[in-house]
């Protein structure tokens, strides 16, 4: 898994009741450390960027909602998290496990015809071997 893989960028949308709180919302994410939070008014929206080694999005929206934060719920909205939580979790679960060593088939026949004995592999005595 490359480090680009890691770093994810999502918006966090927020109910249009009551009016201000995305503002508010931006302003409570930019003091948590490793985040980048990008406030766009006219979409009552949050874009935030992460490291997932250090925050999932939906542990960002349980800590917002936990704060009285009131998120949108559309069915888009709903959907979308749950893909995206689904997606950051199986990616968190694979950085905690080592990186497996698959060797490829071809180095493994490569090493192993290296081992034996190459040449004239026939039992066959010297003197049978010329007809004259």
């Amino acid at each position: 898994m490359h480090a680009s893989d890691v770093v994810k960028t999502h918006d966090i949308r927020f109910h249009v009741h009551p009016m201000e709180q995305a503002s508010q919302a931006a302003t409570c994410l930019a003091t948590l450390p490793n985040v980048t939070v990008a406030y766009l008014p006219a979409h009552q929206k949050v874009v935030v960027r992460y490291s997932l080694e250090h925050y999932t999005l939906a542990e960002l929206e349980c800590w917002l909602i936990d704060l009285g934060f009131h998120l949108d719920s559309s069915l888009l909205s709903r959907l979308k998290r749950a893909l995206i939580t689904y997606c950051e979790q199986v990616q968190r679960d694979n950085l905690q496990q080592p990186e497996r060593l698959i060797k490829r088939p071809r180095e493994i026949h490569i090493r192993e015809w290296q081992k034996h004995v190459h040449g004239d592999d026939d039992d066959t005595p010297e003197e049978w071997r010329h007809y004259r």
